[in-house]
């Protein structure tokens, strides 16, 4: 069964520039397919998880994720208004490469596109980031 036109493109909350959604935004254009914005989040010390019952803390990653959701429609914007059709995603999920790979099933992504960051030797020998994980 062939793969649909969605191209999965992985923002990370913490970066202030994303070429991996520039670049997704011009094969979309030329392919006509669709983009759906990700950002797959995992923070239980941002909303208090150690300290809130259950219903609380439902609330607490329901705002969070909200937050996600207004900055993924601020950066769908440009890619809108040039034609394409973007729609956006925030989950709370772990760790993060399971997730994402958890979203591109679920929407059945052609391609997806994520940014990488430098990371130093000492981080690369004591730690494995998210981009080996999904190149593997």
């Amino acid at each position: 069964m062939p793969k649909s036109d969605t191209i999965l493109v992985v923002i990370d909350p913490t970066a202030k520039e994303h070429p991996a959604l520039d670049r997704a935004t011009d094969v979309a254009a030329h392919l006509g397919a669709r983009i759906e914005l990700l950002i797959c989040d995992y923070q239980p010390h941002i909303v208090g998880a150690t300290f809130l019952d259950s219903k609380r803390l439902q609330t607490a990653k329901r705002n969070y994720l909200g937050r996600h959701l207004k900055h993924l429609e601020q950066l769908a914007q440009k890619g809108r208004d040039g034609g394409i059709d973007i729609r956006v995603k925030a989950v709370w999920d772990r760790p993060l490469y399971e997730g994402i790979i958890r979203q591109a099933l679920e929407c059945d992504a052609r391609y997806v596109f994520k940014d990488t960051h430098f990371h130093s030797a000492v981080s690369r020998a004591l730690f494995t980031n998210t981009d080996w994980h999904l190149i593997q």
